[in-house]
């Protein structure tokens, strides 16, 4: 009776842990280049999390708006999520290479890593999510056209 009481309980457990990991951003681990290519092969752009351990407004995101489900659904669904340790050789270099020097900062960049736009700071859910919506719907410039000088003149 033990074991089976032992055994549901493990169960039980289990199937908390599953449900509760379904509402927590995911973010992608390994190298940078592993989550470019995975951004190309998916045709989804990065999000980019600068974060390091000592910073408060970090760990702040990460237990309170990375948790809702509604910015891990998003976040999941939509682009390949990626935390950067800043205190890290691979993080310095990602960081160095966006000029990023404030945390936390969210860089959403194509899968060319074109930045597409930046948010700095704490943000709860809802306007953290209207921060991500407002980048991802203006319109991505075109290179200007050059125009081709003409003559109104030919010269012989």
């Amino acid at each position: 009776m033990k074991k089976l009481f032992f055994l549901a309980f493990l169960a039980f457990n289990s199937l908390q842990v599953f449900s509760q990991n379904q509402n927590i951003t995911s973010f992608y681990e390994g190298p940078f280049e592993d989550v470019v290519i995975e951004a190309k092969k998916s045709k989804k752009p990065i999000f980019i999390d600068f974060s390091a351990t000592w910073c408060a407004p970090c760990m702040k995101m990460e237990q309170e708006t990375f948790a809702n489900s509604d910015i891990a659904d998003k976040l999941n669904k939509e682009f390949i999520a990626y935390k950067v340790d800043v205190d890290g050789f691979e993080g310095m270099a990602v960081a160095q290479k966006y000029n990023v020097k404030e945390y936390p900062t969210y860089l959403i960049v194509d899968s060319k890593t074109n930045k597409i736009g930046t948010i700095k700071g704490f943000y709860y859910a809802g306007q953290f999510m209207k921060e991500i919506n407002k980048i991802m719907t203006v319109p991505v410039k075109a290179a200007p056209v050059k125009k081709k000088k003409t003559r109104l003149f030919s010269r012989k």
